[in-house]
């Protein structure tokens, strides 16, 4: 046996003498009777392999002339068990013996070395290497579709999940998939199509892993936000991580070196979601230093005290679970420096997260209208409260309080506990000479409405800061008083400076005088609570203050239909639109009151419920 696995040689080999047997067997050439002993594969390979060589190695023939002629004899050798006659042949002093085979009959050896050839040939198909398989495709929306830049998410519906802490990044990312044509769902139901998350461990993330679900991270979210155009995730920060609290590099000290600009900043997030202390130098004490090129002064002092140095590869396998590679840093694969885009994952590294891209996101031609029809409407109508509120508030410049060494001016300077504490708006160009003039006359600026004594117009508009002051300032005046203040060096009285404009407060249906003398302004929404669903406009860190400065409060978490009911009439509200009916589908159904936007910021500015605004009433509001 030991001698058979000797002979067992490579493919080709194999091949060849698989080939040698069928010429052997098409040449019907004679055997030896040791060939007819051994009927083992083994054996017939080495007594073809011996006569190979002895056919390579035996004389010249002799002629035949030359040979003597010895008549034929009979010997006990030929004789048969029935007593026939056998022919012999004899060459010399040897002596050949072999029956004449019957016309048409094949060789006693030739079924046995069919076998051995069919044996080779498949073992040496066996052995070959195999095939590399198509390389699979990956989408974002069907290729075949083309969709304006501005909804390149459109027909993405997104759950957000491990990110209840960062509230005001979530509105944030809110904004982006609305305006970009997703939509955003608040519980896990079939029809998600992106979950983000920031690890793999989720009870929902592994839930839509397996239905097929596409779980990515914000950083995904915003790379593909820069291009304007869906696509699959391409580096490690874009997938959940495996690990949670638990980080796999917790006790390392890593450093980076040959990195620019943002993949500079994304090497360090990188490093920093392993759980590794990042340093911006490399000393005796760091046990890694990821590289973008094998050179400068951090790779030369990494080599002279013989500390790994390794591409980010190394990075991405840990990022993405593969934990083995912390016991092979010096591994050639991570030692490979000359890549064209280095931060590029491998799929094979995270097969499970890339399944659900094979698929492409299909948009519907009702979803594609729908979205149409609510972009047309935002543009022809464009002064609604809602939409002058929203405007502003992303376009006013935020007050904030400048640090300036200026000389007072103020004749009368008010006491330290009576000082204006005002707001600008409205004012784009001058910002810092209006802020330099009243500090000059002893005044402050205000860092958010709630201390707000003095809101500053350039002319009265339904902006975010007026629907948050409306609520707390004492005055609200044109930009005149600010001017002739400093005319006078000295804050002058703000009664004859009251702004007044009839057509905005016609169209509104206000009066600024009135309300300044309302009484309860700050406790307008006491005992009110208020649900406002993702989609929502302005967006809900806005309509949180307006809310808050009037007394009210918001639910983060939507209650259940049951509490709603049980609550007295027209204390709790849903703020919704359309496209998040879905996230209220039960309220929907119900008798449950709904609002928009528009009925809130009308209710602040008029200082009373406009429950007349509500988009399904109630059935006692109908009696």
């Amino acid at each position: 046996q030991v001698q058979q696995q000797a002979l067992v040689v490579n493919a080709k080999t194999k091949t060849a003498l698989a080939n040698m047997l069928s010429i052997r067997l098409q040449s019907g050439q004679s055997s030896t009777p040791a060939q007819m002993v051994e009927g083992s594969a083994a054996g017939q390979l080495r007594l073809m392999t011996a006569q190979h060589h002895a056919q390579q190695h035996q004389p010249p023939p002799v002629p035949q002339a030359a040979l003597p002629s010895t008549p034929p004899r009979n010997t006990l050798g030929n004789l048969t068990n029935n007593g026939t006659m056998g022919h012999c042949i004899g060459i010399g002093s040897g002596i050949k013996e072999r029956d004449e085979p019957s016309p048409g009959a094949k060789p006693p050896y030739t079924q046995t070395a069919a076998r051995v050839a069919a044996v080779l040939a498949k073992s040496a198909a066996a052995t070959q290497p195999p095939q590399q398989p198509p390389r699979a495709q990956y989408y974002g929306h069907n290729p075949n579709l083309t969709l304006p830049p501005d909804m390149f998410l459109l027909g993405c519906v997104f759950l957000i999940v491990e990110h209840d802490r960062n509230v005001d990044d979530i509105d944030s990312w809110y904004q982006v998939i609305t305006t970009h044509g997703g939509e955003i769902d608040s519980t896990y139901t079939l029809r998600v199509t992106h979950i983000i998350s920031m690890t793999q461990r989720h009870p929902l993330v592994q839930q839509g892993i397996r239905d097929g679900k596409r779980c990515i991270t914000a950083q995904w979210l915003n790379d593909v936000s820069e291009k304007q155009q869906l696509l699959p995730p391409w580096i490690a920060l874009h997938f959940p991580t495996p690990f949670g609290e638990e980080k796999p590099c917790r006790n390392m000290v890593m450093c980076h070196t040959g990195f620019e600009k943002e993949d500079r900043e994304k090497i360090k997030h990188m490093i920093t979601i392993t759980g590794a202390k990042l340093t911006s130098y490399f000393s005796i004490h760091n046990q890694i230093l990821i590289c973008r090129k094998p050179d400068g002064s951090k790779h030369q002092k990494a080599r002279e005290w013989g500390k790994p140095c390794v591409n980010v590869q190394w990075l991405n396998e840990i990022l993405c679970g593969h934990y083995s590679c912390l016991q092979q840093q010096d591994s050639h694969k991570y030692q490979v420096f000359n890549l064209n885009n280095p931060l590029r994952v491998d799929y094979a590294l995270v097969p499970h997260l890339m399944a659900a891209w094979k698929a492409p996101i299909t948009v519907t031609q009702e979803s594609y209208d729908r979205i149409k029809t609510l972009s047309s409407v935002n543009k022809k109508n464009p002064k609604t409260l809602l939409d002058c509120a929203n405007r502003n508030f992303d376009q006013d410049q935020e007050n904030k309080e400048v640090p300036l060494d200026v000389d007072m001016i103020n004749t009368n300077p008010p006491p330290p506990g009576q000082r204006p504490v005002i707001m600008l708006s409205g004012i784009y160009k001058n910002y810092d000479i209006e802020v330099k003039k009243i500090y000059k006359l002893n005044g402050c600026i205000a860092r958010s409405a709630r201390e707000v004594t003095h809101l500053v117009m350039v002319k009265l508009e339904t902006n975010y800061k007026l629907l948050c002051c409306i609520n707390t300032a004492k005055y609200i005046v044109s930009m005149q008083w600010l001017i002739d203040s400093y005319a006078n060096k000295s804050f002058v009285d703000e009664k004859s400076y009251i702004f007044c404009n009839s057509e905005v407060e016609k169209q509104y249906e206000f009066n600024i005088q009135k309300l300044l003398n309302s009484p309860n302004r700050r406790q307008f929404l006491k005992g009110t609570t208020f649900f406002i669903t993702p989609s929502v406009i302005p967006r809900r860190p806005a309509l949180r203050e307006i809310v808050e400065f009037a007394g009210g409060r918001i639910d983060r978490q939507r209650r259940s239909l049951r509490f709603m009911q049980d609550q007295e009439p027209n204390t709790y509200f849903i703020i919704s639109v359309p496209q998040d009916h879905h996230l209220i589908s039960d309220v929907v159904r119900s008798s449950f009151p709904t609002y928009t936007a528009e009925f809130l910021l009308k209710s602040v500015m008029k200082q009373q419920l406009q429950l007349d605004m509500a988009v399904k009433k109630s059935i006692s509001a109908r009696r």
